[in-house]
């Protein structure tokens, strides 16, 4: 039998046991080949075998950690992930399963004892060949006919009235159901993979920030196809329903604050999105009596998440360095006092009125390396260790502790875990540099930590924010120089 591959990747479709392990072992064999064969190639020795069935750790040994390197592993595994989903999923329907068994093969733990229970599970018997769609059905139903038309069976003979009660029978009920099933069932996959993915396993990562709301559009989109095809559009806007509804509830009851579920929604609405088109095309694909299979599939996604986030690596996250420049009119000198400590600042205003940490003042007790530096801001204060001591030209210091990033905007009094130990400033340091005519260039720099996932993502933010503290200090500093100066 030839297999196109166009067969690997179909919707439909019947896979018989032996066709099932060939392929799955054989494709396998393939994916694993070609990364121990790059990981060689990049690092020089072969991988411990162990780290063929943990993905995250895969991707930090494989492709030392870096985010381009995860990307291109990911990318990688796209193809393999739905090849296994579909073959699973029709094998499944061959066993008389639901296909929504094949997404249990995205499911980290117990994806091994899915595919072993489809490896050995006989056929149902109907063979798996039960029409999927409505398409389909309407197919079966007019080869049927014509079979009974050509046995000259005149008692049997259907006329144009039945042979249109019949298709009326096949066809979904007329009427347009409610979409709020959809957008509320989608709602509650997210704020269970919250709770599972932060109150329970305490981590932000792919599992929250990736997995969750694709999840969301998925299972929104199931459970809108549950009367027959929808329009695309519909489909979309329902999952964007569903993740704005969740994540009100997630205000709401006090799970987090406006400010992180604004930054999270840039990244959310389109994984949404593309979980609202991936779970059209599978309900239309396995048709719409497996649209009833909803509870399972909300189900699959929670534990699927749950599974994620417990694999997800807590390796220390990059180190990362912001830099930011001004020019003062003052001599190094002038401005070095400022630099060791300043005065009050004005009242926060712009993005720091919405919460963010804002830097105050700073205060110094003692002189040289080994003196205490205290940077006040509207959360708390930053402890800072001086560890170089150089006037009038740098001045560093570690970070020993630090107050939360920010004050979420919350109908209650929230401490969401993610103030704490997920964005870590590690040391800073100011430099000052003379220039023609008694002026300074006066560089304040940052190094931190963001220990979420993707960190390219969270590190666009957390540049942007640092730049505005860094701006804020530096512009004080120049102002209260240049005024020392005159």
């Amino acid at each position: 039998m030839r297999y196109p591959l166009r067969w690997l990747f179909a919707l439909n479709g019947p896979v018989s046991r032996r066709e099932y392990l060939a392929w799955g072992c054989g494709l396998m064999a393939l994916k694993l080949g070609v990364e121990l064969l790059v990981a060689h190639w990049l690092t020089g020795a072969w991988p411990e075998l162990w780290l063929l069935v943990a993905p995250s750790a895969m991707w930090t040994e494989h492709w030392h950690g870096s985010q381009g390197g995860l990307w291109l592993f990911g990318i990688w595994s796209l193809p393999f992930a739905w090849i296994g989903c579909v073959l699973s999923a029709r094998r499944g329907v061959s066993a008389g399963f639901s296909p929504w068994v094949g997404l249990w093969f995205l499911a980290p733990f117990l994806n091994a004892l899915v595919v072993l229970v489809l490896a050995v599970a006989p056929p149902a018997k109907n063979n798996g060949l039960r029409p999927h769609g409505l398409a389909a059905r309407l197919r079966a139903a007019a080869k049927a006919r014509r079979a009974t038309l050509a046995s000259g069976d005149d008692a049997a003979y259907f006329t144009e009235e039945t042979h249109s009660a019949e298709v009326a029978s096949i066809a979904p009920p007329l009427g347009k159901p409610s979409s709020w099933p959809a957008v509320i069932v989608g709602a509650l996959v997210a704020v269970a993979i919250t709770v599972v993915a932060v109150m329970i396993i305490n981590t932000y990562g792919l599992a929250l920030f990736v997995l969750a709301p694709v999840a969301v559009g998925v299972v929104s989109a199931v459970v809108q196809q549950r009367g027959g095809s929808r329009p695309l559009g519909e489909v979309i806007a329902v999952g964007q329903y569903a993740l704005l509804l969740a994540m009100l509830s997630m205000l709401s009851f006090g799970l987090e604050g406006v400010l992180c579920l604004a930054m999270a929604w840039p990244l959310a609405a389109p994984l949404t999105l593309l979980g609202s088109v991936f779970g059209r095309a599978l309900a239309e694909g396995f048709g719409p009596a497996s649209t009833r299979d909803s509870a399972g599939l909300m189900l699959l996604a929670v534990l699927a998440a749950g599974g994620v986030a417990w694999d997800e690596r807590h390796d220390a996250p990059p180190l990362t360095e912001v830099l930011s420049v001004v020019e003062v009119d003052a001599p190094p000198e002038t401005v070095w006092a400022r630099v060791v400590s300043f005065p009050d600042l004005p009242p926060p205003t712009g993005v720091f009125a919405t919460g963010i940490a804002a830097p105050l003042r700073a205060t110094i007790d003692g002189a040289g390396v080994g003196a205490i530096r205290r940077c006040e801001f509207t959360t708390g204060a930053f402890v800072e260790p001086i560890t170089a001591w150089e006037p009038p030209r740098r001045l560093a210091f570690d970070v020993a502790s630090q107050p939360p990033t920010m004050r979420e905007w919350s109908p209650y009094d929230i401490h969401p875990p993610h103030l704490d130990g997920v964005f870590l400033s590690r040391r800073g340091e100011f430099r000052l540099s003379p220039l023609p005519g008694g002026r300074t260039r006066l560089e304040g720099r940052t190094w931190y930590q963001v220990a979420m996932a993707p960190g390219w993502y969270w590190q666009c933010w957390g540049d942007g924010l640092i730049h505005a503290i860094h701006r804020r200090v530096l512009e004080h500093i120049a102002r209260v120089a240049a005024a020392d100066r005159r």
